[in-house]
């Protein structure tokens, strides 16, 4: 949860969720942002008293006539690591079986008007099957965490949860783009990440180097059961050095 954050680009009215890829790098949908390039945000952690942090859009594509276009844009803190997430980039994936996935951000649905109109956070999850959207280089995600219901005040009981990074096992392999309209609520649409990764200007965002080679390691199943027992064993070595 320490990588979740909020975006608002205050000048568009545009908001959404959004998730530190590094210190100061923070990976969220475009069209949150739409100001684009250069414009300044604000972006606001889980853990917080309120306050926002000051930020600028390093990096911004946007397609909006295709359901399926580009839809990313990375956001660099003005302060350094002030949110504590640490120097080190996350791991990356690409699905290429059936997994399960997670996800967490802000969506319409969890707005709490008693708490002047502040967004609770909602933990989604379910399974993805790369088979469906592969046509267009999508990942349609099933969602089993419970759906709300269509709208919310005739707008998308979803909205807000874009920028969300999609993770399987402890790998970022995409980011939520948009809620279908043909489904009840129970589908999100994302944008792999490996498209984001193939841009040399996003790259040197993010590694500081546009000829970095990103490590993109391949995600199914058994190797999601594997990341998620991986974590599991460090922190229990890690309860054994504290408590031993």
């Amino acid at each position: 949860m320490q990588r979740v954050v909020e975006v608002h680009d205050s000048a568009s009215g545009g908001w959404g969720s959004g998730y530190l890829l590094s210190a100061r790098v923070v990976l969220t949908a475009a069209h949150c942002v739409r100001s684009g390039e250069g414009a300044r945000v604000e972006v606001r952690p889980v853990e917080t008293d309120g306050s926002f942090e000051s930020a600028t859009v390093a990096w911004w594509r946007y397609d909006p006539d295709r359901s399926d276009g580009e839809d990313f844009s990375l956001i660099v803190l003005d302060a350094s690591d002030s949110f504590g997430a640490g120097d080190a980039v996350v791991s990356f994936g690409e699905v290429v079986g059936r997994c399960e996935w997670r996800a967490v951000g802000f969506p319409r649905a969890q707005v709490r008007r008693r708490a002047g109109n502040r967004a609770e956070t909602e933990a989604a999850s379910g399974c993805v099957d790369p088979g469906t959207g592969q046509r267009f280089g999508v990942l349609d995600l099933q969602i089993e965490s419970g759906a709300p219901k269509e709208t919310v005040d005739g707008k998308p009981s979803w909205a807000g949860m874009s920028g969300a990074a999609v993770l399987a096992g402890n790998r970022v392999v995409a980011v939520i783009s948009q809620q279908p309209g043909e489904f009840r609520g129970d589908r999100l649409r994302s944008l792999p990440i490996r498209r984001l990764l193939a841009d040399p200007d996003a790259r040197r965002v993010i590694f500081g180097d546009a000829d970095a080679v990103a490590d993109i390691e391949p995600v199914r199943l058994e190797r999601h059961r594997l990341d998620l027992a991986r974590d599991e064993i460090a922190h229990r070595v890690a309860d054994f050095q504290l408590f031993g």
